[in-house]
């Protein structure tokens, strides 16, 4: 895989796919939104460790032609291709595992997970997202209260829906955390 990406570099590939992606995302937000649904999609279908390996120096390209910090970028693609993963059987070494042995269906287990890695990747947009508008104190004090809030609702529960519900939380607590310790180094 180093290989693979060592070559694309030299032929070019990454900065075509860094043009293209720019003149399709003229803000931040914008190219917040790009790096998450893309790298999140691509990691449910090809195993997330590839995807990370690939998108990586495309959202470096990015963000240095565009004179902007690429570390919020990347962990945004990181926290992406963990949650985008979960999707499909494909996605990473341990779907393929519980595909193998449970003989759950490939489009059944996507119809399960579509809307948790969906809802995942929302909430990791919007945790990068939050941190740029309303600054880091603000930001670390939602994703504590956030963390409480995801541990009391899967504490109450009674169902599996319920205490499925409550990880959106925790992941947004965990999610926003990251990004506002980013701001502190």
């Amino acid at each position: 895989m180093m290989i693979l990406v060592v070559v694309l570099e030299m032929d070019g590939f990454f900065t075509l796919v860094a043009e293209k992606t720019i003149s399709f995302s003229r803000t931040p937000f914008q190219l917040l939104t790009t790096v998450v649904f893309v790298t999140g999609i691509s990691s449910a279908f090809l195993v997330n460790d590839a995807v990370v390996l690939l998108y990586t120096p495309v959202v470096i390209a990015i963000c240095r032609s565009g004179r902007i910090d690429p570390v919020p970028y990347l962990i945004a693609e990181i926290l992406a291709a963990n949650i985008g993963s979960a999707m499909t059987i494909t996605g990473n070494p341990q779907n393929i595992l519980i595909g193998i042995n449970s003989g759950i269906h490939y489009g059944r287990f996507l119809l399960y997970l579509l809307p948790v890695s969906l809802a995942g990747m929302a909430v990791t947009f919007f945790s990068g997202a939050l941190i740029e508008r309303i600054g880091q104190k603000k930001t670390i004090i939602i994703g504590i209260l956030c963390l409480i809030t995801g541990i009391f609702v899967q504490s109450q529960s009674e169902t599996f829906l319920v205490f499925f519900i409550g990880f959106i939380p925790i992941i947004a607590g965990i999610n926003i955390y990251g990004f506002a310790y980013k701001k502190m180094i």
